[in-house]
């Protein structure tokens, strides 16, 4: 919280306006008629609940980027493996962009890929699909 506070005020401002703007000055209107007892309950339970999803983002936050640090050095073992000679910039963008792609639709399912350098394999996998040798290639 207090990160916050330090860093996003401007945020936390835009925030309340947008609050106050879709009905929360009249909620404050509407309390202002209850005891200060059921109202601060009512707070108490809003904070949290508030800082309770605060904290949920936050960890979803650190396991993607931390997901997204795996499979970049996965990736970037995989393309040593890699005669990078034989595909052209294309190709190899594109592969890995699908290979992206696959790995963050699985994150996202919560499913395993492959037991063994998923990474890897679905890299070569695409890099096959999208290869277009021309004549003078060597096909092994």
């Amino acid at each position: 919280m207090g990160c916050l506070l330090k860093n996003e005020k401007k945020n936390l401002k835009s925030l309340i306006e947008k609050a106050i703007a879709n009905g929360l000055s009249e909620e404050l209107k509407q309390t202002a008629s209850f005891d200060q007892h059921k109202m601060l309950g009512q707070l108490h339970g809003t904070l949290l609940e508030f800082v309770l999803h605060l904290e949920k983002l936050l960890i979803e936050h650190m396991e993607e980027t931390e997901f997204n640090k795996d499979n970049e050095e996965q990736l970037t073992n995989a393309l040593k493996k890699v005669d990078l000679q034989s595909f052209d910039v294309k190709t190899l963008w594109l592969s890995l962009q699908q290979v992206k792609d696959k790995l963050e639709n699985k994150h996202q399912e919560a499913s395993p890929i492959a037991p063994s350098n998923p990474v890897q394999k679905l890299l070569f996998e695409q890099l096959l699909k999208n290869w277009k040798p021309e004549n003078n290639d060597p096909i092994n």
